[in-house]
């Protein structure tokens, strides 16, 4: 009987592991585990087109504000309460796979001060991915898949041991 309840928490270890690898497929797993990323990418969905604008009560804004916020310079940075795009261009670069095209937003940021500043920002998803889409949901899934099999692995080597007491 223990062997039957390891062996089946060994599949649903393995699957629950499975499923954690495969965000994509599943974009349930984003909105359960990293609730802030598909709010991010609605964000900026809206700053994908020239003269938008994000502001304190919409969604993707605290997450797109706060991957901003990192690259304004200074110490003393007001609070953001809003964020416009001026204009998307790509730009070429010079990367260390080669050369690149990035995909840039030239925004004005707004801030409870009423002062403004305009800057590039280039790659924001790449930006939103690394900062919300850390690589934990990646080991996480592994370690889950990984134990399941071990578990299973485990309760195999018992049936395989204790077939062979019997046999001999």
């Amino acid at each position: 009987m223990i062997r039957a309840i390891l062996g089946i928490s060994g599949v649903l270890l393995t699957m629950c592991g499975w499923f954690l690898s495969q965000p994509d497929r599943f974009p349930w797993i984003y909105k359960v585990l990293v609730p802030a990323y598909p709010r991010a990418v609605q964000g900026l969905q809206v700053l994908a087109r020239e003269g938008t604008q994000l502001v304190k009560r919409d969604p993707g804004f605290a997450e797109i504000a706060s991957v901003v916020r990192d690259y304004l310079q200074g110490t003393n940075i007001p609070e953001i309460s809003g964020i416009r795009t001026l204009s998307v261009f790509n730009k070429s670069a010079s990367t260390p796979q080669g050369a690149a095209m990035l995909a840039c937003h030239n925004l004005e940021i707004s801030f409870v001060t009423g002062d403004t500043v305009n800057g590039d920002i280039c790659e924001l998803r790449e930006k939103i991915e690394k900062r919300f889409l850390t690589s934990s949901l990646f080991y996480w899934s592994s370690a889950i898949f990984w134990s399941g099999i071990v578990v299973m692995a485990a309760v195999a080597a018992l049936d395989i041991r204790d077939a062979f007491k019997t046999n001999h």
